[in-house]
């Protein structure tokens, strides 16, 4: 809907803007809070207005408030542009931004990361999702997810893109979570189909990020493995052990695309032999007896003698 606001956006503040649309909702439909009515209100400014009270900066992108219900666009191009919007929805659902390294937007595998780069929605696509960390964080996925401790649990099974809810196979799963009392790490294959087709980092590559329970805290894209590939965590959870994770294999079919991953707690040295399956019999037993055994005697043997032999 279109507000007729008494402001200018030229020379204003983003947040007088804001705060001037915002009382203009609450008094068109008689409500005390936003949230009274919607889950979420995006609002789509008119370019001119400038951020954090200097006025040379009028080229902000977009805005959002953590755990909140309102996001905020600057002008058709950001607010048309759909990852910017999952990106700023994601921090009113209570996402932080993903990192990678030194740089806080740096994890370009899902929407948290920079989205400054993917203005274009035909050129850039703008269609990918969240990392593992996220996706965990959302609880949307919670019955195709894993959690285990490393340490006392090997874990030799599938993940799959999240592309593929909510037809998983038997056994496959979308993130599997290593528990570390530090901070855990979440597992989650890239698969660059469908949803997550415009991912512009580790496509089709199994990622591994990192999140401390604090609620202000960053994810933070610390492994990306292609097949055959593995990483090492030394002093696992401040002890002195170790804990593997190695992709063994990757199919990046759009239907059936999946990784197989092992995680073990030791060097890649001390990886758990496979248990072979028992193989079948090479050759099967002998077909039996085409026809049955002969009918017994269908005649007595003879009697005994009627009379005992005569006295010696």
């Amino acid at each position: 809907m279109d507000l007729q606001l008494s402001i200018n956006a030229d020379g204003s503040d983003r947040n007088q803007l804001e705060v001037t649309a915002v009382e203009e909702l609450k008094s068109l439909f008689s409500v005390n809070s936003l949230s009274e009515k919607f889950d979420n209100v995006m609002l789509c400014m008119p370019t001119g207005s400038h951020s954090n009270g200097d006025t040379t900066k009028t080229n902000w992108l977009a805005y959002a408030y953590i755990g909140g219900d309102v996001s905020v666009y600057n002008g058709d191009r950001w607010c048309a542009n759909e990852v910017t919007q999952l990106h700023e929805m994601g921090h009113n659902w209570g996402l932080r931004h993903a990192s990678e390294g030194s740089s806080q937007y740096g994890d370009l595998t899902g929407a948290m990361g920079s989205t400054s780069g993917a203005g274009d929605d035909v050129a850039e696509g703008n269609r990918m999702c969240f990392n593992g960390a996220h996706s965990w964080q959302l609880g949307w996925y919670t019955p195709y997810n894993r959690e285990i401790d490393p340490l006392t649990t090997n874990f030799d099974g599938t993940l799959v893109g999240v592309d593929r809810v909510p037809n998983l196979l038997t056994g496959e799963k979308l993130v599997l979570k290593l528990s570390n009392s530090v901070e855990d790490y979440y597992l989650m294959f890239n698969h660059a189909v469908g949803a997550n087709d415009g991912t512009t980092e580790a496509d089709n590559q199994v990622t591994i990020t990192t999140k401390t329970t604090a609620s202000d805290a960053r994810t933070y894209l610390i492994a990306k493995l292609p097949q055959s590939t593995s990483v090492t965590f030394s002093n696992w959870a401040g002890t002195s052990e170790s804990v593997t994770v190695f992709v063994t294999s990757i199919d990046t079919a759009t239907a059936t695309g999946n990784a197989k991953v092992e995680v073990w707690k030791g060097q890649f040295a001390d990886r758990p032999v496979p248990v072979a399956p028992t193989p079948p019999t090479p050759n099967p037993t002998p077909v039996p007896t085409p026809q049955p055994t002969p009918n017994p005697t269908p005649v007595p043997t003879p009697q005994p003698t009627p009379n005992p032999t005569p006295v010696p």
